[in-house]
């Protein structure tokens, strides 16, 4: 597997970014977002979220729900955002295995699960903060 880098400068190119990979997802798919905080993770979920469910008008974060979910007749989309876990038993806890098999599932903050997912993932990496234009 290689990495792949693309330059985003701005939320333009970010939400082209996520149109374009809404297409490939299917279920069971897990997409992890990595980056530090600010970064731009939560901005591209949101832009993913919108692209496959165009219904949603609201997607919040989940910083302190933990999980959001989202659906409609051909998606079930189920956003994470495990910043505030601290032990993988806290992954059983929110009942994180059933996610990963019920639809398309958006991981901000991944690293306390990466060791028990080994398939379906795509990995995004944000380096940078986006301008706003």
């Amino acid at each position: 597997m290689s990495d792949i880098s693309i330059y985003l400068k701005n939320l333009k190119d970010t939400k082209h970014l996520a149109e374009l990979l809404s297409v490939h997802l299917k279920k069971t798919d897990i997409v992890l977002l990595k980056g530090d905080l600010g970064s731009g993770k939560t901005t591209f979920a949101q832009f993913l979220i919108r692209s496959l469910i165009p219904t949603v008008s609201n997607v919040q974060s989940p910083t302190f729900n933990i999980v959001n979910g989202y659906e409609d007749e051909k998606h079930i989309v189920s956003h994470l955002d495990l910043y505030r876990l601290k032990h993988q038993d806290e992954l059983l806890e929110i009942g994180f295995e059933e996610f990963l098999y019920s639809g398309i599932t958006i991981i901000e903050w991944p690293e306390l699960a990466e060791n028990i997912i080994h398939k379906n993932k795509i990995t995004i990496s944000f380096n940078n903060h986006l301008d706003s234009d």
